[in-house]
């Protein structure tokens, strides 16, 4: 493991490309039994949604 590390950093290192990107948006996913994405909500950063924030506390209090 710690040579594949090594190499991912290595390569990383040697990327030209640009290494950032710009977020606007998060969407908030949940994983099933049965190994189906749920999509719980979305919410543009930048912006307070607490309808949303609300929400996703009281699904994760269960």
């Amino acid at each position: 493991m710690d040579e594949l590390a090594r190499v991912a950093r290595t390569r990383w290192a040697e990327c030209k490309f640009p290494k950032t990107f710009r977020v606007d948006k998060v969407v908030f996913v949940q994983n099933t039994r049965r190994n189906q994405w749920l999509d719980l909500g979305e919410s543009a950063l930048g912006h307070q949604d607490s309808r949303l924030v609300g929400e996703l506390v009281d699904l994760m209090a269960g």
